[in-house]
């Protein structure tokens, strides 16, 4: 964690000011003679298409109102993940058996923090980096309050990868 922990709109500006000047300095500081190299492809630029932005987002909304039948929809057939625990995830009927009953039975609360879509030129590939703050509400009233930073790969207009960081904030 860089910097002191704040709370609120605070933290919300922080990450996203880290992030922006994460993003802005990439190619600043990949071209530097340093004892390493850069990892990040010269190939990738913010995306100006806005369609992959809008398919992660719709997931958000749709895990907000308790949708799956919507959620699932926006999943390519071939999907697989890397869950926050660092678990695979093969398939939708492995997504269904992991996430169908939460999206259904949770109150689910998230809030955007930041995203920012890109685009690999070199491979045409489209992803979706996204930081939230995501508050899950039991039928019994229990909560858990986390930070996130979720990575999608769209192909064909679906959800195809996702890699999933996660830390509680309680």
């Amino acid at each position: 964690e860089i910097g002191v922990r704040l709370v609120g709109s605070e933290m919300c500006i922080r990450d996203s000011i880290t992030t922006l000047l994460l993003f802005m300095s990439l190619g600043l500081f990949s071209q530097q003679q340093v004892a390493y190299s850069a990892a990040w492809p010269a190939e990738w630029t913010i995306d100006q298409n806005t369609s992959a932005l809008e398919l992660v987002l719709e997931l958000q909304k749709a895990a907000e109102n308790s949708d799956y039948i919507t959620a699932r929809s926006l999943f390519h057939s071939d999907f697989t993940a890397i869950l926050s625990d660092g678990s695979p995830l093969n398939g939708l009927d492995e997504m269904d058996a992991a996430f169908k009953d939460f999206i259904n039975n949770y109150k689910i609360r998230i809030r955007p923090l930041t995203w920012i879509p890109l685009k690999d030129k070199a491979t045409d590939q489209r992803w979706v980096l996204l930081w939230t703050y995501e508050e899950f509400v039991a039928s019994d009233g229990s909560s858990q309050q986390l930070a996130a930073h979720e990575m999608f790969r769209i192909e064909n207009g679906k959800i195809i990868y996702l890699s999933q960081w996660q830390r509680p904030l309680k």
